[in-house]
């Protein structure tokens, strides 16, 4: 699709070339890294590189275009029960479209389109660690950890039309002169960019003396004005893929929607000493040992901040233009002192109000984070030893142990509207528990 010349051009035909994808030839993706012993206990690490990511998924949803696919519905019953339509006789041409018989100077429907001139996307990685060595078997690290995306793909309205009267938004889209009976252009672009910088620390002890642990926690912060497309996978907690204003994607830059600020992990197994050859029970014998030695408790605790999401306009608001999910008008503190949060209020509603008719909200995206995960998953095994190497192990597993509700974040426009407050409707699976046994030969 060509909106501004209004012609659908088809590759290899009438002059058009055979790609409407440029290729880029410099993708040059350097790797350096470095590490210098200050001693024999303490250890400096850095590195930097590139990585591109293959975006030519966009191709193939241009390829969908009329006229070589096209959506119907057929029921393909006639009232004597006989197939009206056989896959041997072929695609009807009345059903859809084809490249004999499409017009392609009169485009109509929603299509996809390609900026021509995309660049590679691509990502720079960058990392500080100090890592020193502690008695027992100790190591702790800490970290600058950080990452930039540059010419991120996304989607956006490639024929978007500006505020105004609802009655003329097909005509106020900016080709509505070329391609007035295009409803819709989605147009992917690479052209969106990230930001990520964190702290990490962590401390980790080898096994030794029958306990191992590995403790981490990070401290970050990621920015970016789209955080999912087809292309890439996730997702926005705003349900349009779209930036709310089409003419400014920059609005849209805000704390990414898969921002978690805040996350302590600990993971631990620790081997009981009871048993023959460990520090109680050195000279039990065989019965005794079988039923008190050989035990092995082990739990991962997980502690982190909630995931942000927008605060939406009601149904009534209408800018009476192309936007993505239309969001509130922020007019006072959501998070006011002495507000209390809950499942069925999570902000306070008289923060917001909806935009003026023929406008845009001014609520920033992702401007309230939601529940936290507080998680316990704990397992306890019991080990049988069958000699030469064999043996049993009896598992019992619990997870979210201490069965906590962890709550998401309001997961649809309806709740999240700011009329609604934020009505939390979604949790995590409540405690699971599961018994197994393993052979180990």
């Amino acid at each position: 699709m060509n909106p501004f010349t209004g012609i659908v051009e088809l590759a290899g035909q009438d002059g058009a070339p055979r790609s409407f994808y440029n290729t880029n030839y410099l993708n040059f993706s350097p790797r350096i890294g470095f590490a210098y012993a200050v001693n024999s206990k303490t250890v400096i690490r850095g590195g930097y590189g590139i990585s591109y990511l293959d975006a030519n998924n966009f191709v193939s949803y241009v390829g969908a275009n009329p006229p070589f696919t096209q959506s119907f519905s057929l029921v393909n019953i006639s009232a004597s029960d006989d197939a009206q339509v056989k896959i041997s006789d072929g695609l009807p041409t009345y059903l859809a479209p084809t490249v004999a018989n499409f017009d392609t100077h009169n485009p109509s429907g929603t299509f996809d389109q390609v900026n021509p001139s995309n660049k590679t996307p691509y990502t720079q990685s960058f990392n500080l660690t100090l890592q020193h060595t502690l008695p027992s078997n100790i190591l702790v690290e800490a970290a600058y950890v950080g990452s930039k995306g540059t010419f991120l793909p996304g989607e956006v309205d490639g024929d978007p039309a500006p505020p105004g009267p609802t009655t003329t938004m097909q005509q106020r889209r900016i080709y509505y002169a070329t391609i007035p009976n295009v409803t819709g252009i989605t147009y992917m672009t690479d052209a969106f960019s990230s930001t990520y910088h964190s702290l990490q620390l962590k401390a980790e002890k080898r096994l030794s003396h029958g306990l191992q642990f590995l403790t981490t926690y990070t401290f970050s912060k990621s920015i970016d004005d789209k955080s999912g497309s087809a292309v890439t996978g996730g997702g926005e907690s705003n349900p349009s893929d779209f930036p709310q204003n089409p003419f400014d994607w920059a609005a849209d830059r805000a704390v990414s929607s898969f921002n978690v600020r805040n996350r302590f992990v600990s993971a631990f197994n620790y081997n009981l000493p009871f048993g023959r050859g460990l520090a109680w029970g050195n000279n039990w014998n065989r019965g005794v040992d079988g039923f008190l030695g050989g035990w092995q408790v082990n739990g991962i605790l997980t502690l982190q901040s909630g995931l942000p999401f927008s605060v939406f306009a009601t149904s009534s608001a209408n800018c009476g233009c192309s936007a993505g999910e239309l969001r509130a008008n922020l007019i006072g503190n959501p998070e006011p002192s002495g507000f209390h949060q809950s499942i069925n209020q999570w902000f306070d509603p008289a923060a917001f109000t909806d935009p003026p008719a023929e406008q845009y909200g001014n609520s920033g995206r992702n401007i309230i984070t939601g529940p936290g995960l507080a998680d316990l998953d704990f397992s306890l095994f019991k080990k049988f030893s069958l000699g030469e190497g064999r043996m049993i192990q009896l598992r019992g597993e619990y997870f979210n142990i201490l069965n906590r509700a962890n709550f998401l974040y309001p997961t649809s426009t309806a709740n999240a509207t700011w009329n609604a407050g934020g009505i939390i409707t979604q949790a995590m699976p409540a405690r699971v528990g599961q018994v197994a046994i393993k052979i180990i030969f």
